[in-house]
C-alpha cells in the first residue's frame, strides 16, 4: 500500500503504454526496479493481443506474481460505431479479456463505448453502446470482473455528463470509470480537482499523466485530431468531432511539467478517502526520458506529492 492514512490508501500502478514498443517483461522489470505495487496490461501485440494463446497468459501470471494487475487497457468495443457482426466479435474480444482478466486477478477491463463524441451522438450511438456494454458487464460480473470505461476525448464518455448519461443507460454494477484529467484538459470539461465529484460514485481508477497547451508554433506540438492516428491502430472506425471546442495544440510532459493540476486533484482525492490505483500512464514526448527511466521519475514525483499530503 502507497498510503495516506487508515481510511483509505492508494496504490501506485505502472501502466504498459510506456511501453508499447516493449514486451511486457519490461513492464514488470520497471515496476518492481521503481517501488509500484502493480500494473496496466495494454491490450497491444508486444503485451496482451486479442488473440494471444493460453501458454501466453500463463506466462504473464508467472511474469506478474506479487504485483497487482490494476486494469487490462484492451482496445476492444468501438459499440456505438460497428454493425451487428462487428459487435459480435467485439464482445468476443472482451469475453477473452475478461476471462483473461480473472485468470491474472485484473480488477477491471477497459472498454471502448464508442469513438463518437457525445455532443454529437445520435440516440442510435447510446442505445446501441450502452446494450452491448450491459451485456459486457453482466459477463463481467459472473467473473468477479469490473468493465472499466475511460474518459476520453471524442468518445461518449468524454464529459461527466457523458460518462453519466451511458452508465445510467447501461445500469449494472459492474461498470466503471477510469478518470484521466489530461485526457478531459482536451475538452471543455473541468480537468482538475472539480473534475472528481461528478463522477466519484463510479471512480474505478485513475490515469496519471501530464501534458501541456500549447501553440501549433511549439517544438513540441501534437494537434488534437492525434488521437485518431494513435487510437487508430487499434481501432479501424472512428468519427472525429464535426464541431471543436477547447484548445487545439498540446505536447506532452513529464509529471509537474504540464498544466494537469495534480496536487490538487490529489488532494481532492485523499479528501474523498480515494482507496483505487494511481495507474503512471505518461506518454513519451520531445525532451522526457523514455521505458524505465521515465517510470521511475514518474513514480518518485507522484510519491513526492503523495507524501506531502
Amino acid at each position: 500500500m502507497c498510503g495516506w492514512g487508515r481510511r483509505g490508501s492508494v496504490r501506485i500502478s505502472l501502466s504498459g503504454l510506456l511501453f508499447d514498443a516493449c514486451g511486457a517483461a519490461d513492464v514488470a522489470a520497471a515496476a518492481r526496479a521503481s517501488g509500484y505495487v502493480g500494473v496496466e496490461l495494454r491490450g497491444t501485440r508486444r503485451q496482451l493481443p486479442p488473440d494471444a494463446a493460453a501458454d501466453r497468459v500463463r506466462r504473464l501470471q508467472d511474469l506478474f506474481a506479487g504485483l497487482e494487475v490494476a486494469n487490462i487497457a484492451s482496445h476492444a468495443g468501438n459499440f456505438a460505431l460497428v454493425d451487428a457482426d462487428g459487435a459480435r466479435r467485439e464482445r468476443e474480444s472482451v469475453r477473452k479479456y475478461l476471462a483473461w482478466a480473472a485468470r491474472l486477478g485484473a480488477g477491471s477491463v477497459r472498454v471502448w463505448p464508442g469513438w463518437v463524441a457525445a455532443a454529437e451522438a445520435e440516440p442510435g450511438h447510446w442505445e446501441r453502446a450502452a446494450r452491448h456494454l450491459r451485456w459486457c458487464a453482466e459477463a463481467a460480473a459472473d467473473r468477479g470482473v469490473m468493465v472499466a470505461v475511460e474518459m476520453h476525448h471524442a468518445t461518449l464518455a468524454e464529459s461527466p455528463q457523458g460518462a453519466a448519461r451511458l452508465l445510467d443507460a447501461v445500469d449494472r454494477p459492474a461498470i466503471g470509470l477510469i478518470l484521466d484529467p489530461a485526457n478531459l484538459m482536451q475538452t471543455p470539461a473541468p480537468f482538475g480537482a472539480a473534475a472528481v465529484g461528478p463522477i466519484w460514485d463510479r471512480l474505478l481508477h485513475v490515469h496519471v499523466k501530464d501534458h501541456a497547451i500549447v501553440t501549433s508554433a511549439h517544438p513540441a506540438a501534437y494537434p488534437f485530431r492525434d488521437y485518431l492516428r494513435h487510437i487508430g491502430t487499434w481501432v479501424a472506425r472512428m468519427e472525429g468531432p464535426r464541431r471543436r471546442l477547447g484548445p487545439g495544440w498540446f505536447a506532452k510532459r513529464a509529471l509537474g511539467q504540464g498544466h494537469v493540476p495534480w496536487p490538487a486533484i490529489l488532494a481532492e482525492l485523499r479528501r474523498r478517502h480515494y482507496a483505487g490505483h494511481l495507474i503512471v500512464e505518461s506518454e513519451v514526448g520531445p525532451g522526457m526520458p523514455e521505458g524505465s527511466e521515465l517510470a521511475r521519475r514518474e513514480y518518485q514525483t507522484l510519491r513526492r506529492w503523495l507524501d506531502a499530503l
